[in-house]
């Protein structure tokens, strides 16, 4: 497969670190259940660009010795504004929600609090021969591959630059 992918796209040209901001905020679901009230709290993050990449979820806040400051040229600006990031993020949960099972919801509420802002790193691979070059993005802290949305969104900020 390496060797397909290595003839199709070319070899490895050039890597750099990509840092996306996202922004954290504390949710807070409020739910009552056979006359008594519930809550479900949890801390996510979502992309401050365009919102569609999937939330980051966290156990509790990072401390300083899980966060490190970088200062980089490799980071987009932030698109949306935090009034847009709420309704996203608010439609996201929403909809997570629902999918565990609407009928047992009561008095359902979503509260949103923001929170700070983090930058997420990405590792971005350029590939190519020639004129043509091909981006692959691995996610720095899950350790992942990355997909179309997250390499389109790197390519549009790179075409805009």
């Amino acid at each position: 497969m390496g060797l397909l992918r290595l003839a199709r796209q070319g070899s490895l040209a050039r890597l750099a670190m990509v840092y996306l901001p996202f922004r954290m905020f504390r949710s807070t679901v409020h739910n009552t259940v056979r006359k008594s009230e519930q809550h479900e709290e949890q801390l996510v993050a979502i992309d401050a660009m365009t919102g569609t990449l999937d939330l980051y979820q966290f156990a509790a806040l990072p401390s300083d010795g899980e966060t490190t400051i970088v200062h980089t040229t490799n980071t987009p600006t932030q698109r949306l504004l935090l009034p847009e990031l709420e309704a996203k993020l608010g439609d996201k949960l929403r909809r997570t929600i629902f999918r565990r099972g609407f009928y047992a919801l009561r008095d359902f509420r979503l509260e949103l609090t923001p929170l700070d802002e983090i930058y997420v790193p990405y590792w971005v691979a350029f590939r190519g021969r020639g004129e043509v070059a091909h981006l692959e993005v691995l996610d720095a802290v899950r350790r992942s591959p990355e997909g179309d949305k997250v390499r389109r969104l790197i390519e549009q900020w790179i075409a805009e630059a």
